[in-house]
């Protein structure tokens, strides 16, 4: 009795989906775990021997989550796909993922919480975009996997993903990201002392004539920005196409909320490992380039210990 050719190409179909997610799982957890032996030094250097804040505590937060996203991302391929062990670490690992997301966007609010310190109207229309990445806790529920215990430790698994409730999350994001570097360019533009506008748009685009801290400053949200965003409006363009299967699209997401993470505390170390960002950013006002010290006072203040 011969095969039906369309249950053999299902099947066939089905073996290289997910093989897919298995390599993409072994490429997110072996790209998270490079990234934590290179800053190990700088995690001891930032945490050893001071005080915890709570910027302190939401990155640590982040960190440990995504750990967690990423290892049992690793754990899951090694597991048979009918195992109710599988089924158990797609609900955790989905929910660490709905917990890391917004806190990674709240390691890269700080940076306008920073130089707008003294504008509460700013700073509150930024926490109310902030507040509209809070939607990723509704992604567990547009995520779900329902599966029927069959004995021996045996499930079957059912996946739905709700397309327009992952676009609108991902779509959040973007709009969080571009506020916050657009209210970083516009800050830095108002206090640069380049006579022109052409010289203005040349330093913002550089760093140049902004001074080391500021060049940091800028340049590493800019990095930030453009790769996250690119993998956002990706990701949220095959969402709503359909163009890719559930199984690979959670997976996909799951690769994008870990490399979110990895800009995301990277700015985080680099701007708090540089002694006059932390004064400005973890501490006490000064002003991001000392060019204008005599003539304009900078915004930075006692933001990260509150």
């Amino acid at each position: 009795m011969s095969a039906d050719p369309s249950d053999v190409e299902f099947l066939l179909q089905a073996l290289r989906e997910v093989r897919t997610m298995r390599y993409l799982g072994f490429a997110t957890c072996t790209i998270f775990a490079y990234d934590l032996m290179l800053g190990i030094a700088e995690d001891v250097h930032l945490f050893f021997g001071r005080s915890l804040r709570i910027p302190d505590i939401v990155y640590i937060l982040s960190r440990t989550l995504i750990a967690a996203v990423s290892f049992l991302g690793l754990a899951s391929a090694a597991v048979p796909l009918d195992s109710c062990a599988q089924a158990t670490m797609i609900v955790v690992v989905k929910w660490c993922m709905a917990i890391a997301a917004p806190c990674n966007c709240w390691l890269f609010f700080l940076r306008v919480r920073a130089i707008y310190v003294r504008s509460p109207i700013v700073v509150g229309i930024f926490l109310v975009l902030w507040a509209s990445t809070l939607t990723s806790f509704a992604s567990p529920f547009g995520y779900k996997v329902t599966s029927t215990d069959e004995g021996n430790g045996r499930c079957t698994m059912e996946f739905h993903y709700d397309r327009l409730l992952g676009a609108v999350f991902f779509i959040a994001l973007v709009v969080f990201d571009t506020a916050v570097i657009v209210a970083v360019s516009l800050w830095m533009l108002h206090y640069s002392l380049t006579p022109t506008w052409r010289a203005r748009i040349r330093t913002l685009i550089s760093g140049d004539d902004t001074g080391h801290t500021g060049r940091i400053f800028l340049q590493s949200g800019q990095i930030y920005y453009i790769t996250t965003v690119c993998v956002h409006v990706s990701l949220a363009a095959m969402i709503l196409s359909s163009s890719v299967s559930t199984g690979i699209l959670g997976t996909l997401v799951l690769f994008s909320t870990v490399f979110q993470n990895l800009m995301a505390c990277h700015v985080f170390r680099l701007l708090k490992l540089e002694p006059a960002a932390e004064d400005s950013m973890f501490s006490i006002p000064v002003v991001f380039w000392h060019d204008i010290s005599s003539s304009k006072q900078s915004s930075g203040s006692d933001v990260m210990s509150k």
